[in-house]
């Protein structure tokens, strides 16, 4: 074996230097990618072991949970019985009498001279008991412009099959002619 000695300056001899990879640096870079290797499926499988665990917790919880799905399936399905009375409820509300507008309308209506001296309401009939005085003898003509502004009224009259003049009595009351008249109105 011979020994060299390079004496030459540091500034004279040549840049080229080679990397020289070794067998050596090889076999480590292996043995480490192999123990990430490693590392990683450990990981995953404690992940997945992790993760069967929690799925079987939340199992044993859905089966605890029964009873109380059922009870909300029963709600659930009670909902679409309560959601048909409900719309026949509105159906209801759609087809009741609005009396406080009906109210209104017959003291709108209402000529001078006239007024209502008792309002009578069954299931099927309105009863309207008024009295009428006329300086100038028209006593028949104000009833009869009440009944007609009535029955032309779009907010009183469709909820009604008819409405007429059913009685009339004159009376003497302080020296005027007074006339009491009852209306009657047929609900429909």
């Amino acid at each position: 074996m011979m020994i060299e000695i390079d004496l030459l300056a540091q500034e004279v001899k040549s840049k080229n230097t080679k990397i020289v990879f070794k067998q050596e640096y090889f076999l480590y870079l292996l043995v480490f990618l192999l123990g990430c290797l490693i590392l990683a499926h450990i990981c995953l499988g404690v992940l997945s072991i992790v993760r069967q665990v929690r799925l079987r917790g939340l199992e044993n919880k859905w089966e605890q949970l029964a009873p109380q799905r059922k009870m909300v399936k029963s709600f659930t399905s009670g909902g679409e019985l309560s959601s048909a009375t409900s719309s026949v409820v509105q159906k209801l509300l759609d087809q009741r009498v609005s009396w406080s507008k009906k109210l209104n309308e017959l003291s709108s209506n209402l000529p001078d001279g006239v007024w209502f001296n008792e309002i009578l309401l069954n299931q099927t009939t309105l009863i309207i008991k008024g009295s009428i005085i006329s300086l100038r003898k028209e006593e028949m003509a104000l009833i009869n412009t009440f009944l007609d502004r009535l029955k032309q009224d779009q907010d009183f009259s469709p909820d009604f099959s008819s409405f007429e003049f059913s009685l009339a009595e004159r009376k003497t009351i302080g020296g005027y002619e007074v006339i009491n008249f009852t209306l009657t109105g047929t609900l429909k």
